[in-house]
């Protein structure tokens, strides 16, 4: 023995509608989010570098896409080609002989990352936030 129940609520299709503008809205908006994180990023990473350094102006940030072209991450690297031992240290060297000394990392981008391990979820929920807003959610 099986009911059938009907349910009619008011205003569902205005929700859809403005769910389906907030779907179609986040890709563009969620990319300019992490773009702009990614730019944060590198300020915030040289801002820890003393200013003569050169590679201070190496970054560049490459978004990846996912399924649907999507963006779904951004790369952010150096592309100095030093940078990984300023950042990882390296062993002393004097005119090609290894003296045995070690000169320590600075981490700067290490550093930089724990600090947006907080603020990356931060910067994404504003942008998710305002997306939804916008699309009168």
């Amino acid at each position: 023995m099986s009911r059938e129940i009907a349910l009619d609520i008011q205003g569902a299709e205005e929700l859809a509608a403005e769910m389906q503008h907030l779907i179609d809205l986040a890709p563009e908006v969620l990319d300019k989010a992490m773009m702009k994180a990614a730019k944060g990023f590198t300020e915030d990473c040289n801002a820890l570098m003393p200013t003569k350094y050169s590679f201070r102006k190496t970054w560049e940030r490459k978004k990846i896409t996912g399924e649907f072209g999507i963006t779904s991450a951004i790369q952010v690297r150096n592309r100095a080609p030093h940078w990984h031992l300023i950042e990882n240290g390296h062993r002393k060297w004097l005119y090609g002989v290894d003296t045995g000394g070690f000169v320590p990392g600075r981490h700067y981008a290490e550093r930089t990352r724990e600090v947006y391990r907080d603020r990356y979820p931060e910067i994404i929920g504003a942008a998710v936030h305002a997306a939804m807003q916008k699309a009168g959610l």
